[in-house]
């Protein structure tokens, strides 16, 4: 690791690795040996003024930063995990002198000399050469093989070679209405706006989860800062302004190789309009890189156009990700309002719940009550609309932490 630099290497070789699992990385260097806390984490990363998903995002962080080490999670060599508390970085550390230039000076190898032998053992025959035809029937029989792999990847259905995958990282819309209390608004529009660009076509395009484009909120980062940070081939950022019913978002994309602009536009949405708004972005971010909508793009599923709904469940969801007591209790209330709302337009189900979300490391309520009420509402959610993937994702979290369904 050199600091210094900002690069880690293994072999000589640099091992590519996010901004944030980097810093992490340091963290745990300098921290070597002592435990750091979750919360420490965080604010090194974050800052303690920027709100985060902390459980998801640090996970997410750690998990990055043991892929590029390649630890194994069972058998940690470096990076351990104290249950509850936070992370230790366990390996040994060796400091190294900094060199007297900027590049290391190269190290030739050691050569190895054979023993001279002695006087009543003979020395050893020079190795003879190696015929020529040999030689090339080696070489021959390699660039067969290569051939021959190169053939067998192409038959194969969906095999993509990795040049044709572009990436992509939408960072979080900034808040232009002037109040903080509309921050709810932007962060949910820029999470669906991913989880749409997401669906386009995950084989050629590849999408920057949001726990790692959230810590860019509110930072201002150069274009290329921000690619090399994140790996991407092309940068989305944009704005959103809101007057009661009335929605613009500004979206810019930009070209990472030449940090060109090479698309802009403004977006004007009023009333349920305002939900379908995720989905004209993707699309048309996916349509400026040039990349085919998979058929799976447009069977997402139709979604119920009332912003009555809309933005309750968006607070909601917003207060849900602060996963304290007071935070979770009054997006409950967001949940409800939202249903209430959006109920005299469903198909109606013979045992349909009040949905009351379900957490598990909130504690707050007896597990008899809260759980069939967790269960319903996943199934409920399901019976409405099967292809969203937060319908599935909840039906996922009942299984695992109700059912003990781990499969």
């Amino acid at each position: 690791m050199d600091a210094k630099a900002y690069e880690l290497r293994r072999l000589g070789r640099t091992v590519k690795i996010e901004r944030l699992p980097m810093d992490l990385l340091i963290l745990l260097l300098e921290r070597r040996g002592d435990l750091v806390s979750r919360e420490e984490i965080v604010d090194r990363l974050w800052g303690k003024e920027t709100f985060v998903d902390s459980e998801n995002s640090v996970n997410t962080a750690v998990r990055k930063v043991r892929a590029a080490l390649r630890d194994d999670t069972s058998k940690p060599a470096f990076v351990q995990t104290v249950t509850g508390k936070g992370y230790r970085f366990c390996a040994v550390v060796t400091t190294l002198p900094a060199p007297e230039t900027d590049q290391p000076p190269a190290t030739a190898p050691t050569p190895t000399v054979p023993p001279a032998p002695s006087a009543d053992q003979p020395a050893a025959p020079p190795n003879p050469p190696r015929p020529k035809w040999k030689i090339a029937a080696a070489a021959a029989v390699c660039l067969l093989l290569i051939l021959a792999l190169l053939l067998a990847r192409a038959s194969f259905p969906g095999s993509k070679v990795s040049g044709d995958q572009v990436t992509v990282a939408l960072l979080p819309f900034e808040n232009l209405t002037g109040s903080p209390d509309q921050d709810y608004f932007a962060d949910g529009l820029t999470e669906e706006t991913i989880g749409v660009l997401g669906r386009v076509n995950p084989q050629r395009l590849k999408v920057i989860a949001r726990s790692s484009t959230s810590g860019y909120k509110r930072q201002a980062k150069g274009i290329n800062q921000a690619s090399e940070e994140l790996g991407a081939d092309y940068l989305v950022d944009g704005s959103v302004r809101r007057d009661q019913e009335r929605v613009r978002v500004t979206v810019h994309l930009i070209r990472v190789r030449d940090g060109a602009q090479i698309w802009s536009e403004n977006y004007d949405r009023i009333g349920s309009g305002v939900i379908q708004l995720q989905d004209d972005l993707g699309n048309a971010i996916a349509r400026q890189i040039q990349v085919e909508l998979s058929p799976a793009a447009g069977a997402t599923g139709q979604q119920t156009r009332v912003l009555d709904a809309y933005d309750p469940y968006l607070l909601g969801r917003h207060s849900f990700l602060q996963i304290t007591p007071a935070a979770i209790r009054k997006s409950i209330e967001y949940f409800q309002a939202a249903i209430a709302r959006i109920r005299p337009m469903l198909s109606p189900s013979p045992d349909s719940p009040n949905p009351t979300p379900f957490s598990p490391s909130a504690a707050m309520w007896p597990p008899r009550e809260i759980w069939p009420l967790a269960s319903k509402a996943a199934l409920e959610a399901l019976r409405l609309n099967s292809s969203l993937a937060e319908a599935q994702a909840s039906a996922g979290w009942v299984n695992f932490w109700l059912d003990w369904d781990w499969n």
